[in-house]
């Protein structure tokens, strides 16, 4: 099972300064990517955590995945209820093909872009347990497995 830590500080200001000053209304386009450490907001950064704790490269068989915004068949996230939305669908994202794998995957980012290394992080967590990627092997996030809350 996969958890929420945390809006990041950049998710935060965006949507305060859309609420109550009429600024930008954050993007709608999300993609979660998977990480190798413990992301906390008092990170340098968060929004850019990624940068130094995201599965690096798409050369080793990962990639960000698209949480389906748009056509209401392709979305991945459920209708929130009570302040907690869930994952619908399975996320697979592929297999590693690196002959050093992928390390051991803590947990998530929700990012703005589909382009590893781009800034944009609104959401960060960890999973309840880490797993170890070698070469062959693939992280799925399974149907009811990832549940962000607004508390």
């Amino acid at each position: 099972m996969a958890y929420s830590g945390a809006k990041t500080n950049l998710f935060e200001d965006l949507l305060l300064n859309h609420l109550f000053r009429g600024g930008a209304a954050p993007a709608t386009g999300l993609y979660i990517g998977l990480v190798t450490g413990d992301p906390t907001l008092s990170d340098a950064g968060a929004e850019t955590w990624h940068s130094t704790h995201e599965i690096a490269s798409p050369a080793v068989g990962y990639s960000r995945q698209d949480l389906g915004h748009g056509a209401a068949a392709n979305m991945m996230m459920g209708i929130a209820v009570d302040g907690t939305m869930s994952l619908t669908g399975e996320i697979n994202f592929g297999t590693s093909d690196n002959s050093a794998g992928w390390g051991d995957v803590t947990g998530f980012i929700i990012s703005t872009s589909q382009v590893i290394g781009a800034i944009g992080t609104y959401y960060y967590g960890t999973f309840d347990t880490a797993k170890s990627v070698s070469t062959g092997d693939s992280v799925r996030i399974t149907t009811t497995n990832l549940t962000i809350e607004e508390r």
